[in-house]
């Protein structure tokens, strides 16, 4: 991956929800690009706004919500050597953070531009490479002394590798290999120091040819062989002390060495004037994070208001329960004896009026049993008159007796006669019942065979939730709406609670009977069902919310209180 591809990758890294990237430079006299995060096809519609924005030769900025496009030009004392385009996901409020975090990034390849580490002839030789990776991975100028050690060390077969950085800021110190502690203590003196400063050290020189240092170290060499080699970039100064063998070749090694320790050189002053541009940045980075944070939690603030004006609203808090449509009234028609069912006239669902016969009982048994009283009170009779006859008292008081006992029979009869016509007590609708079905069937006297109620003559029966009976009282008004006529709305006013409950669905509901209002009752039938919803008082809109699932906090926590 070439050095161009290394920075974007990592700048698209940078930069959070990075879709596409392009570099544009120059490679010698021939234009080159690199792309992200496909390296062979740039993004069509990028590539068109950097050579849009390359006219201009200024930073440019496309929004098109989601999108954000930067474009901006990177310049190198005064002449533009590339270009750089960015399509990234982010919200209006994420701007003005991205283009700063563009800036940094654009600082930082103009940096590198401005040195030698970025001339054709060593950016492509492979053994400055490593140190490459390094600076891009972590541009801190220790990371980047203990790559450069470390590498030396190991590829040149090295014992003893110190790398010694001066600049007007600090002095590092970086080794590798079996240190000669003596040596290295006595190197790090002030003496030693001013001396490397002082002399013009030829470097590859080797120290027991430069007569100061010989003087200075005579006591800690211990015979070992070593070599000093210096580079110099714009005030920082990168001394190495290498521990060399006898095979060391001054004119290959060296050059090498000394080629390497250049570019390591120019990197580190790279990232001394990043260093020094990343503290100014945090601190803006840091006044403008916090003035983009003090604005987030202006605007939370306020909607946090808002919406806890809300809340403190007053409404009318409607409690919702299921309804069902009665008859005011309710007459029954059972079997006044036992019987059969003869015929039946109408059914569930039809208009009577009042007297209608609705079905008929079985009356054969009846009229037998009438004549077979006939026939006793005939012969009761006979024998009455024939005890007169014979002056016989006390059998003509037996006969009297017997002919009371047969007439009252037959009234009996007769009068079940009467009844074996099931007529309407009242004009209204059959709301239960159908014999259609059933003719012939036995009936046991006080079965109900049919139910009819009144028309134009309703209530509502509520069913109240067990956990809303508290707020339900006499004199309240709701709306009832049924399934049958979800587009009218009937206005009911509730008459009294009543303490009787039933269950539905494993759930206990209480009753509570309320009155429709005057109006057109017409459309309305016995056994509609809908719901209503009646008017309790005014609550908050946050009690109205929260008041259950509090009542049921409270009851778990009573439960589970120890």
């Amino acid at each position: 991956m070439s050095l161009y591809m290394q920075w974007l990758d990592l700048v698209c890294q940078m930069v959070p929800d990075t879709r596409s990237a392009i570099l544009k430079y120059a490679d010698g006299e021939i234009e080159a690009c690199a792309t992200w995060p496909n390296s062979d096809q740039p993004d069509r519609q990028l590539m068109e706004n950097l050579e849009f924005a390359a006219e201009r030769d200024s930073l440019v900025t496309f929004y098109t919500s989601p999108l954000l496009t930067v474009i901006s030009p990177i310049e190198v004392s005064g002449n533009q050597v590339a270009m750089l385009a960015l399509s990234i996901h982010a919200q209006p409020d994420a701007v003005e953070p991205i283009k700063r975090l563009m800036s940094w990034a654009v600082r930082w390849l103009t940096e590198l531009f401005k040195t030698r580490a970025l001339s054709s002839n060593i950016a492509s030789q492979a053994i400055g490479q490593p140190l490459f990776d390094s600076f891009l991975s972590a541009p801190e100028q220790g990371a980047l002394l203990k790559t450069t050690s470390r590498y030396l060390a190991d590829h040149y077969a090295l014992s003893v590798c110190q790398l010694v950085m001066y600049s007007d800021e600090c002095a590092l110190r970086e080794s590798y290999g079996v240190e000669d502690v003596s040596f290295m203590k006595q190197l790090q003196t002030p003496d030693c120091t001013s001396v490397l400063e002082a002399l013009e050290v030829r470097s590859g020189q080797a120290l027991d040819t430069i007569p100061v240092l010989v003087e200075l170290l005579r006591s800690t060499l211990k015979g070992a062989a070593y070599r000093v080699f210096i580079a110099r970039v714009d005030g920082v100064q990168l001394s190495a002390f290498l521990s060399v063998g006898q095979s060391f070749d001054e004119a290959t090694l060296g050059h090498e060495i000394q080629h390497l320790l250049e570019q390591c050189c120019a990197l580190l002053v790279v990232s001394k004037k990043l260093s020094a541009n990343n503290k100014v940045d945090k601190k803006q980075w840091f006044l403008a994070g916090a003035k983009f944070d003090a604005s987030k939690i202006k605007r939370f603030g306020i909607a946090a208001l808002v919406i806890l004006g809300i809340l403190c609203i007053p409404i009318s808090y409607e409690i919702p329960v299921a309804a069902g449509i009665e008859g005011k009234i309710q007459k029954s028609i059972v079997a006044p004896f036992d019987s059969f069912i003869k015929s039946t006239e109408l059914k569930a669902g039809d208009s009577v009026d009042k007297g209608s016969v609705i079905a008929e009982l079985d009356d054969q048994q009846l009229m037998l049993d009438v004549i077979q009283v006939n026939s006793l009170q005939q012969e009761f009779e006979k024998g009455y008159r024939k005890a007169l006859a014979e002056r016989d008292y006390g059998r003509s008081n037996v006969y009297k007796a017997k002919l009371r006992k047969a007439s009252a029979q037959l009234k009996q009869i007769e009068l079940k006669l009467d009844k074996t016509s099931l007529k309407s007590p009242i004009s209204g609708v059959i709301i239960s019942g159908d014999l259609s079905r059933e003719l012939g069937a036995p009936v046991a006297t006080g079965d109900l065979l049919f139910k009819v109620a009144p028309l134009n003559q309703y209530r509502v029966m509520l069913k109240v939730q067990e956990s809303d009976i508290r707020f339900i009282e006499e004199g309240q008004d709701g709306v009832l709406k049924l399934s049958a006529l979800p587009g009218t709305a009937f206005d009911i006013l509730l008459l009294k609670p009543s303490p009787l409950f039933s269950e539905a669905g494993n759930k206990i509901v209480y009753l509570a009977e309320a009155a429709l209002a005057e109006k057109s009752l017409t459309p309305l039938r016995p056994g509609m069902e809908g719901v209503a919803r009646i008017n309790v008082g005014s609550y908050s809109l946050a009690w109205v919310l929260s008041h259950h699932f509090i009542d049921w906090l409270r009851i778990i926590t009573w439960k589970f209180w120890l």
